[in-house]
């Protein structure tokens, strides 16, 4: 039980990490694409915005598909969110701001499935005494992912590595 519970933090911190890391930075990523004031504050909303319409779908992806097949989705999606913002579409703002909205969905899917899967695989009677443990992956997540974009980003002044970093961890989740 013990490695399906380190197996499940594992999944859930890297999951977490890519969403969080570009959540937190959600403003600057945008204006380092160029974005104006007001496109920089409707980023964080459409990333908050695709965060719970994220959580709803998986809740019904996850009854209907099963959680391991809307983690794939999610973390597929969010990864080519974000290699694709990189690699296809610098200096364009309004390109941030949608794959910022992908990202906040895929992230909101991925908390909503995580604890659907734990259900699944420690079933309802243990799911109260491991999901906590699981959930500090989120945490961990949240704690360090924001620090290490800024990190890059003041190392190299461009978001590059962080949003290939995200994908990456994103991918790797799954």
């Amino acid at each position: 039980l013990l490695s399906t519970i380190l197996k499940l933090w594992l999944g859930f911190c890297t999951g977490c990490l890519g969403g969080l890391m570009i959540i937190a930075h959600a403003t600057g990523v945008t204006a380092a694409f160029g974005g104006t004031a007001m496109q920089m504050g409707l980023a964080v909303q459409y990333g908050a915005m695709g965060n719970w319409c994220g959580r709803i779908l998986a809740g019904i992806g996850c009854d209907l598909f099963g959680p391991k097949k809307v983690l794939a989705l999610a973390a597929i999606g969010t990864a080519s969110a974000l290699a694709g913002l990189q690699l296809f579409f610098q200096g364009n703002p309004l390109a941030a701001m949608f794959a910022l909205t992908i990202v906040g969905t895929g992230y909101g899917c991925t908390l909503t499935s995580y604890a659907a899967l734990t259900r699944r695989m420690v079933g309802a009677d243990q799911f109260g005494r491991w999901f906590g443990r699981v959930f500090t992956a989120y945490g961990v997540g949240g704690f360090t992912s924001p620090i290490i974009a800024g990190f890059l980003f003041d190392k190299t002044g461009q978001y590059s590595t962080s949003l290939l970093l995200a994908a990456a961890s994103t991918i790797f989740s799954v």
